[in-house]
């Protein structure tokens, strides 16, 4: 059965609660008019008829005891619609027995039947001489029941405030207990009365309307207002069960439908969708709290599709050896939220990526350096130079070639040609030989320091001792050139 259908079929059910109300006050008004009239017995049969209909209106009971008093029977003050035991006047009891009577009395008082203890109490001050403390008790007494009264009423006015009518006809009613004598109480219960049938039957025509309109929001509100003025009526009670389990179950479908939405990507039609249902239900804190986690889900999920696409431009310029555009990359992650993990693996990327450039450039140095070497028929240095840069990168083709080239041959050794001479200021003594493998050896310690300005000067000085120094122009040329391409 759809929403809309359910809804008139609840409308519907309202007419019932109407009815047995108006029944209610029928039989009590015509009860009320056979007792003016002086028709006790009458009204008796009436009010039973009416509180078996509402067992609920304490008032009902009241109006049965008048009748049987008035039809010869003595009723115990307060006693409820079942009390029919007919007993002597009470007031021959207290002409007998006043002594006893007072005990009555007070016991009635202790149990709060204020105004059965005053009746007897009364009695027993309108004789010619009442005892003092008769006297006593009734004025405490009635003090009692003035400030019971005045209290209930109070209730009564803040519960109408509230739009809780029918919590302010019962105090109202408990207040007339108090006080059956007192025709402004009744009254008041009368105007209660009225108000009650008028706001039942606003309330069941108001919901009915609402329904017929198919706004289920709105007629959860008036039937939320209607149970508090009428707690105890059943129409609206199951009216109110009927339509939450209702609404439970559309917005369970509703909620569903926006979650496959959701899922398919579909971040717009499913905001628009949960603005529509929220606007249904205004006051329903779990649509709020649903439409709240559906913007988080929706904030992460396009958060997630942008790291994403940059991950995939981040892969591109790494595979075009563009470092600087990857970092440019990971700097724009950032600015959408990435963190941690998020960003640990893109800059572990490019780590790697600046290592494996690093070592192609020491590789570069070094197989150049061999080649260098190499031509200048200096075959040890470039075979020293080549194994280094097979140590940098051991799988590469090139240098294992050269490197198998370069190998020792196993055929009598030949005398090396005569070293080409190399134009020196004069033949250096052992002491001058010794200060250039010194000064040699300190550029190195140097260089390992990573002081590499000290190392070509250490370099520098032996050259100048000895031009011919081999390991220190090497090593000067090789340190020249890296400074020259990190420039």
């Amino acid at each position: 059965m759809s929403f809309s259908v359910h809804l008139l079929s609840v409308a519907m059910s309202l007419c019932g609660a109407e009815k047995m109300v108006d029944e209610v006050l029928l039989l009590r008004r015509n009860a009320e008019e056979l007792l003016r009239q002086g028709q006790p017995a009458k009204a008796l049969v009436l009010l039973q008829k009416a509180r078996e209909a509402d067992s609920l209106q304490a008032d009902i009971d009241h109006m049965m005891n008048v009748c049987r008093a008035k039809l010869g029977g003595w009723v115990v003050p307060g006693a409820g619609a079942d009390w029919n035991e007919a007993e002597e006047s009470y007031l021959a009891s207290v002409k007998r027995n006043p002594d006893s009577m007072y005990l009555v009395a007070r016991k009635l008082a202790e149990t709060e039947n204020i105004p059965g203890a005053l009746k007897v109490l009364r009695a027993l001050t309108n004789g010619r001489s009442p005892k003092s403390e008769h006297l006593k008790a009734y004025a405490d007494v009635k003090a009692r029941q003035d400030a019971l009264v005045s209290f209930h009423r109070q209730l009564a006015e803040g519960a109408v405030a509230r739009g809780a009518l029918s919590e302010a006809l019962e105090e109202r009613r408990v207040a007339f207990a108090l006080k059956p004598d007192d025709p402004v109480l009744r009254t008041e219960i009368g105007y209660a009365e009225q108000a009650m049938a008028i706001s039942l039957a606003a309330f069941a025509a108001g919901i009915r309307q609402v329904l017929a309109r198919n706004d289920a929001g709105g007629a959860i509100a008036l039937v939320a207002k209607a149970r508090v003025a009428h707690p105890d009526d059943p129409g609206f009670r199951k009216t109110e069960d009927s339509l939450l389990a209702a609404r439970r179950s559309f917005v369970a479908e509703r909620l569903s439908a926006i979650d496959g939405l959701f899922g398919a990507g579909r971040f717009q039609e499913a905001a628009e969708a949960m603005e529509s249902v929220g606007a249904a239900f205004p006051e329903d804190p779990g649509i709020a709290q649903a439409r709240e986690a559906l913007h988080d889900r929706i904030l992460r999920r396009r958060k997630k599709d942008a790291l994403d696409s940059l991950s995939v431009a981040f892969d591109a310029a790494l595979a075009q050896g563009d470092v600087q555009g990857a970092q440019s990359v990971v700097e724009r992650m950032k600015a959408q939220g990435a963190i941690g993990e998020e960003l640990a693996r893109f800059g572990s990327k490019i780590d790697s990526v600046r290592a494996r450039e690093r070592r192609a450039a020491l590789f570069a140095d070094a197989f150049g350096a061999a080649r260098k070497a190499l031509a200048r028929g200096d075959t040890a240095a470039a075979r020293g130079w080549t194994v280094k840069a097979l140590a940098i990168q051991p799988d590469n083709a090139v240098a294992k070639a050269l490197s198998g080239t370069l190998a020792p041959s196993r055929r009598p050794p030949v005398a090396p040609a005569k070293p080409a001479a190399v134009p020196v200021s004069g033949r250096l003594s052992k002491e001058g030989v010794a200060k250039v493998n010194a000064l040699v050896m300190a550029g190195i310690s140097a260089y390992r320091g990573g002081d590499y300005p000290a190392a070509m000067a250490k370099w520098k000085d032996a050259l100048a001792l000895d031009p011919g120094c081999v390991q220190a122009s090497r090593y000067l040329e090789n340190v020249e050139r890296k400074q020259a391409r990190l420039r």
